[in-house]
């Protein structure tokens, strides 16, 4: 058996429904969509589904996971692509995609040294503009980063404001101080200087 950590479904349709439209001007169809370590590849199959974009590809570095993706992609015919390949070697591929889901990209996956590094790389490689959804937010997935990447996120990406519904009760497993999905984030990331 496997444990996922993955974006449950109404996370997902929270995402390629409300969030991402609105963090792209209404329209997603002209972008491609980056899952940064697409695991079993559920975030790639959601925006595949529930999301319009010119290609989706997810990056993961387990070649068993990737064979389940690509099984899975080819039987339901979702037009997507998986790379089964380290991110930071994907620099083009980071610096093509207009939206980039950064799910837990590394936090449990790397030492702290080696998420600095890779969280280094990312900075470097994603192209102004880019759009990231991030679950939880940038400080906290750099959190564990030693050294630290940056200083501030606000170096890098302005936090684009995101629409939370309002939870109807306490007790809903996506509910946090009163709204859904507060630990899913938008950014923009900012032109170089």
């Amino acid at each position: 058996s496997m444990a996922s950590h993955s974006l449950s479904i109404p996370e997902m349709e929270f995402i390629f429904k409300h969030a991402l439209p609105k963090a792209c001007g209404g329209s997603t169809g002209k972008l491609a969509l980056l899952d940064v370590g697409s695991r079993l590849g559920a975030v790639v199959y959601g925006a595949s589904i529930l999301g319009k974009f010119k290609k989706v590809v997810g990056v993961e570095m387990n070649a068993e996971l990737c064979a389940v993706q690509e099984k899975a992609i080819k039987q339901f015919g979702l037009g997507a692509q998986v790379v089964c390949d380290d991110v930071c070697k994907q620099k083009a591929l980071l610096g093509s995609s207009g939206v980039i889901v950064l799910h837990n990209a590394f936090q449990f996956f790397l030492q702290p040294q080696a998420a600095s590094s890779a969280w280094k790389t990312l900075v470097e490689a994603i192209s102004p503009g880019t759009v990231l959804i991030t679950c939880p937010s940038l400080e906290e997935q750099l959190a564990c980063c030693k050294p630290a990447v940056m200083k501030d996120v606000s170096e890098w990406v302005e936090e684009v404001e995101v629409e939370y519904p309002e939870a109807m009760d306490d007790d809903d497993e996506y509910a946090a101080d009163g709204v859904l999905f507060g630990n899913i984030r938008c950014y923009r990331v900012k032109a170089r200087k």
